[in-house]
């Protein structure tokens, strides 16, 4: 009996090791110009979970050891790497594909792919600059990472400078997209709505004080019905 244990204990701890969770945290930069790459795509190719750079080129994603991770973005080759330890610098350079597409590209994206993109960032788990039940629950198994409790790593993630700081990382990163997308939306329904274009767009947009999570949520009806109403205000007002 006391053999089948020790055989037992050493599975499951051979297994904790295998499944070590760690953290890469890095910047994607244009190998030519050396300029950051933003919403870059940034992929565990295992459980597919991910998460894009920032206007920065800045990232940071969960992984286990040795799961092979996928940087990809439109105009650049798909670059992998497989990541043995916790990572707090690494450097990403993106080769440009024979023909690179420009930035006007972006704005060719069909309505579908939006959505999609949109759906994607809206079934993220929230971020917080803050350690939450939700982060306490990963080290428990809760979150499908079964035997990666560890209580040290868990208070040292909770209560360190260094925890904090991938915390505001992570959340930066979560609301620059949900600016970049909102602001790609509203810009594509106003500007066809009302005519308007650049500045003078901008200054609509500023004017109107739709929030973030209304442009992102609302249906195409919706969003266009409350930025026609707000329209009409505002040529009453500048008038």
């Amino acid at each position: 009996m006391k053999k089948s244990y020790l055989i037992f204990f050493l599975l499951v701890f051979s297994f904790g090791l295998k499944a070590q969770k760690i953290y890469v945290m890095g910047k994607v930069l244009d190998k030519k110009t050396n300029q950051a790459v933003d919403l870059v795509s940034v992929k565990n190719i295992r459980t597919q979970g991910g998460t894009k750079t920032n206007k920065k080129g800045d990232f940071f994603l969960q992984s286990y050891m040795l799961d092979s991770i996928e940087f990809s973005s439109i105009g650049y080759k798909t670059v992998r790497h497989a990541f043995k330890k916790v990572v707090k610098d690494t450097v990403i350079y993106l080769d440009e594909e024979a023909v690179r597409l420009q930035e006007v590209v972006i704005f060719g994206k069909n309505d579908q792919r939006l959505q999609s993109e949109i759906n994607e960032l809206l079934s993220e788990p929230e971020r917080s600059k803050k350690f939450s039940l939700q982060d306490a629950g990963s080290y428990a198994g809760l979150s499908g990472g079964a035997l990666t409790f560890s209580p040290i790593t868990m208070l040292y993630d909770a209560f360190s400078k260094e925890g904090k700081s991938k915390r505001r990382l992570a959340f930066d990163m979560q609301q620059d997209r949900r600016l970049y997308y909102a602001t790609f939306r509203f810009n594509r329904i106003a500007g066809f709505s009302t005519k308007l274009s650049g500045e003078a767009l901008e200054k609509f947009r500023d004017f109107c004080l739709i929030s973030n999570d209304y442009i992102l949520t609302a249906t195409d009806y919706d969003l266009t019905y409350k930025i026609l109403q707000s329209w009409k205000k505002y040529q009453y007002v500048h008038d």
